[in-house]
């Protein structure tokens, strides 16, 4: 039996996870820097990948959908309560993930906080760097199917954004967003 099973398992018997639906169908690399509210669920397929200084955090009554990966990559991920991030999204941590409270995110959505340097001509944009300023997902924000949410974006609350749409500038409270890029067409007060 794997390493990462016998931990999940030896933290269920000891009620770490108390009241959680957790699939032993999922892949968690560190267990430690993982915190869990009461009565999340995480189901088959998911993959939560945590570096050693990093940390996701779920809140209560939040469900992670069927090979939702959450990964670090030197960021935190912090996910509220009452959240529904359905299947097939990914949502990396590297510059910070704050997704607050009643938050629904459909199918197949990237959220990257890091964006890659390609400035120098002279170098390989794989070597250039990133830069890393973190998004921010307030509560009561619908994301549609297929969405991408790209660095250094804040998504207000009561927001939504259209299915299929890019996100990358900030979109204001209450607002309706769609498109590539995304631009608000509506508000909803």
């Amino acid at each position: 039996m794997a390493y990462w099973i016998k931990k999940i398992l030896f933290i269920l018997k000891n009620r770490k996870f108390y009241k959680n639906n957790i699939s032993f169908n999922i892949k968690i690399n560190i267990v430690d820097n993982l915190s869990l509210g009461k009565n999340v669920t995480i189901l088959d397929g998911a993959i939560l990948q945590i570096d050693e200084t990093s940390k996701i955090t779920i809140g209560d009554n939040t469900r992670i959908g069927y090979s939702t990966q959450l990964m670090t990559y030197g960021g935190n991920i912090k996910i509220g309560s009452e959240c529904v991030i359905n299947q097939n999204c990914i949502l990396y941590g590297h510059g910070g993930l704050d997704i607050e409270n009643n938050v629904i995110i459909a199918a197949h959505t990237i959220i990257i906080p890091a964006n890659h340097n390609y400035n120098n001509i002279e170098k390989l944009i794989m070597y250039q760097g990133e830069t890393r300023k973190g998004i921010k997902i307030e509560s009561n924000v619908w994301i549609g199917a297929n969405c991408v949410i790209l660095d250094g974006v804040t998504i207000g609350s009561g927001s939504v954004i259209g299915a299929g749409s890019v996100v990358a500038k900030s979109i204001a409270k209450n607002s309706i967003a769609v498109g590539n890029p995304a631009n608000v067409i509506k508000s909803r007060i």
